[in-house]
């Protein structure tokens, strides 16, 4: 049940109940259905890119060359429909290689389906695949500037600060509240001392 309302979401767009769902234990974000497409799969389709990002996030979801029974992977659904930003994200992903010569049933690949579509902004992808296929780190780094994505470097740099300041801030709380409480304590042995000294 839980698995259906997973793929429904994704399908109709619903983010923050994608969200919601991601942090249930019982979804599994890389099941396909009875057509062998993912959760990933079905928002490439449905041009759903801040979902798309949202499982790219996702550390689970792991196949992302995963092939439908219709020999389509999320990467070529995105280039047949024309979903250029989501293209550009698959090919920013760095957790697997995406295939971008993967073959439909129909023996086209996603670079064929571009050019068939035709258009300044597809000629603009087919320049993008094209560069990608002679130099993909070259190509992810000039994408990853254009998505204002931070690189593997600076990526890096921000989870050990915001990790830093987390524990600074926590240890500045525990400091806080200790020293509340003893502020506290001393001050009532101050009025425990001058109640004695009236008494």
């Amino acid at each position: 049940m839980e698995q259906h309302l997973f793929y429904s979401t994704c399908y109709c767009g619903h983010l923050e109940i994608v969200r919601l769902l991601l942090n249930d234990n019982r979804i599994d974000v890389n099941k396909p259905n009875i057509y062998d497409e993912t959760p990933l799969y079905i928002a490439c389709q449905e041009g759903h890119i801040d979902i798309v990002k949202v499982l790219l996030n996702d550390q689970r979801v792991v196949d992302m060359n995963k092939v439908t029974q219709a020999g389509q992977t999320s990467f070529l659904i995105a280039c047949q429909n024309g979903y250029i930003d989501i293209v550009k994200y698959l090919l920013v992903s760095r957790r697997e290689e995406v295939d971008i010569n993967q073959k439909d049933n129909d023996g086209k690949t996603g670079l064929d389906w571009v050019r068939e579509r035709g258009g300044e902004e597809e000629d603009s992808l087919v320049e993008l695949l094209k560069s990608f296929q002679r130099n993909q780190n070259e190509t992810r780094t000039i994408l990853r500037k254009q998505l204002d994505l931070p690189g593997n470097l600076f990526s890096f740099i921000l989870f050990f600060i915001d990790l830093f300041f987390n524990h600074l801030f926590v240890i500045t709380l525990l400091y806080l509240c200790i020293s509340f409480f003893f502020l506290k304590e001393t001050k009532l042995k101050r009025r425990i001392l001058n109640l004695k000294r009236i008494i």
